[in-house]
């Protein structure tokens, strides 16, 4: 494998990692790289940290609901 080679997988890795941990400015930075699959992989990193923090956010109104119900994550009733 090639110096190039080497640091254009990296680029890559790290670009999709900083999707996977929700580093979105991290992500956003590989979207002016040169090499046009760092920048697609961006893309696709970007795709992932909000499909991740949609996530979060469902699961966060569902516990802010039961809480406001009286009810523990189970759903049911622990008020009685």
């Amino acid at each position: 494998m090639t110096r190039k080679l080497a640091d254009d997988v990296a680029r890559r890795r790290a670009a999709a990692l900083a999707g996977h941990t929700g580093d979105v400015a991290a992500a956003r930075g590989y979207l002016t790289d040169d090499v046009p699959a760092v920048r697609a992989t961006a893309l696709g990193a970007l795709a992932q940290a909000r499909r991740r923090w949609e996530r979060h956010e469902r699961f966060d109104r569902r516990i802010r609901r039961a809480a406001a119900a009286g009810r523990g994550w189970s759903g049911r009733d622990h008020s009685a």
